[in-house]
C-alpha cells in the first residue's frame, strides 16, 4: 500500500509544502494538504496536481493556533486512512519582521503556536499509528534561524530553534520502533514569505525590494543564490527513503553554503 503523508502549510502554489507535497506525489505517497485557506481557495492547487499526477489529494482546512482545530484535523486524516498518516512534514510557518522592543506580543504568540507547538501536538497525536506500524517518518521543516539569529525576527528564531530541540527529543524517543524524526534547515528560500519579508527590510534600508534581496542572499549564502522549494522537496523524499533509514536526529542545512559564513552578514543588523 502507498504511504500516506500530511504536509502543513501545504495550501501555498509558491510554498515549500506545495513543492513537497508534489514530490511525494511522485514518488507514489498519498498525500493530504493542509492550511489556513479557504478550501475553493485551493481547487487550482489540486488541478494543477490532478493534470499531473492524475489524483486530487485531500485537502482539510486547520488553523494551527488551535488545539481543537489540530484534534480535527488528525480526526479528518484517521477518517480518510485509518492505518494513520505515515510521513509527517510539519511546515507550517510564517514570520513577522519587528525590532524587539516593539514585537506585537500576540503576533509573537501565534508564531510559537504554528512554527513550534502545533508540530508538537502532530507529532504526540499521530506517533501512535505510526508505532503501531514499526515505521514513521517525522519531518520538521526548521530553518537556518534555528541556530542563527536574524534582527526583526526574534519569533520566528526562538520557534526554529524550538523545533530543531523538539526534532532531536523525539527522535530519541522514537528511535526504537523504526520512527525517524528529522529536521531540514533552510538558507533563504525563494517564496511569498520571504519575498515579503524582503520589502520590509527594503523599506527600513531604504534600497529596493530586489536589491535587498540581492544582499540578504549574497551575505548568507556562498552560492549567491536562493534555495528553491522543489530542492527541499527533494531532501524530504530523501529522508523517507529506506537510504536515510539510520538517519534520525539530524538537523540539516540546505542553505547555500550559510554554515559556512563566520557571520550571517557583513551589516550586523540583518
Amino acid at each position: 500500500m502507498p504511504k500516506v503523508a500530511l504536509v502543513t502549510g501545504s495550501s501555498d502554489l509558491e510554498g515549500i509544502g506545495y513543492a513537497t507535497a508534489k514530490a511525494l506525489l511522485r514518488t507514489g505517497c498519498d498525500v493530504i494538504l493542509t492550511g489556513s485557506r479557504e478550501a475553493e481557495k485551493v481547487v487550482p492547487l489540486q488541478e494543477e496536481i490532478y493534470r499531473e499526477f492524475k489524483i486530487r489529494p485531500d485537502y482539510i482546512r486547520a488553523d494551527l493556533r488551535n488545539i481543537e482545530d489540530i484534534e480535527r484535523l488528525c480526526s479528518e486524516c484517521k477518517r480518510l486512512y485509518p492505518d494513520g498518516i505515515d510521513i509527517l512534514v510539519n511546515n507550517a510557518g510564517f514570520s513577522e519582521v519587528f525590532p524587539i522592543e516593539s514585537y506585537p506580543t500576540d503576533k509573537f504568540n501565534d508564531i510559537i503556536a504554528v512554527v513550534l507547538s502545533a508540530p508538537f501536538h502532530l507529532i504526540r497525536l499521530i506517533l501512535p499509528d505510526m508505532k503501531g506500524k514499526e515505521w514513521g517518518r517525522i519531518i520538521n521543516i526548521s530553518s537556518v534561524s534555528g541556530e542563527r539569529a536574524i534582527s526583526y525576527m526574534s519569533a520566528y528564531c526562538a520557534a526554529k530553534h524550538g523545533l530543531n530541540g523538539l526534532t532531536k527529543a523525539v527522535a530519541k524517543e522514537t528511535a526504537e520502533f523504526g520512527v525517524t524524526c528529522n529536521s531540514i534547515m533552510p538558507g533563504v528560500v525563494k517564496t511569498g514569505l520571504t519575498m515579503k519579508g524582503m520589502a520590509y527590510l527594503a523599506e527600513i534600508e531604504g534600497v529596493s525590494a530586489e536589491e535587498m534581496g540581492k544582499i540578504f542572499v549574497n551575505a548568507r549564502h556562498v552560492t549567491q543564490k536562493y534555495v528553491m522549494p522543489e530542492e527541499i522537496g527533494d531532501l524530504v523524499v530523501f529522508l523517507c527513503s529506506s537510504s536515510a533509514a539510520q538517519m534520525t536526529g539530524c538537523c540539516i542545512p540546505i542553505d547555500g553554503g550559510n554554515m559556512l559564513n563566520t557571520c550571517s552578514s557583513g551589516n550586523s543588523r540583518l
